[in-house]
């Protein structure tokens, strides 16, 4: 009885990894599509603006979340929280984008902001 126990968990195991593995491998394969047009970018500065289309905020933590969008200006941020909180300080946005070439990031890609400073 133990061995049957211990083969059914070896290949369960093993049917496990090969999941992974292929599963891993279909999500590198979308990501290796794009290489050429994504690039990373670190954009750090002071908020300027709103721009509500591509950032909101998140109530569970001090970082803003860049959602989807057609264009993001890493200058332009949304200094106003859902409670109505003001920010003071630097805001830090790192995430893959594409850049369009005209001095805009097409795409935003899950990237995040991340907030430095005080509530005013």
């Amino acid at each position: 009885m133990k061995k049957k126990i211990l083969t059914f968990i070896v290949v369960g195991f093993i049917v496990f990894s090969i999941n992974i593995s292929v599963f891993a491998s279909k999500g590198l394969d979308i990501v290796q599509d794009d290489t050429d047009s994504l690039i990373e970018i670190t954009s750090e500065m002071m908020p300027l603006g709103y721009d509500d289309d591509a950032i909101y905020y998140t109530r569970s933590s001090p970082f803003w979340k860049v959602q989807r969008s057609e264009y993001f200006e890493p200058s332009i941020y949304r200094t106003e929280t859902r409670s109505g909180l003001l920010f003071t300080g630097t805001l830090k946005f790192t995430g893959r984008v594409i850049n369009d070439g005209n001095g805009r990031y097409r795409g935003a890609y899950e990237g995040t902001l991340y907030y430095y400073g005080n509530v005013r």
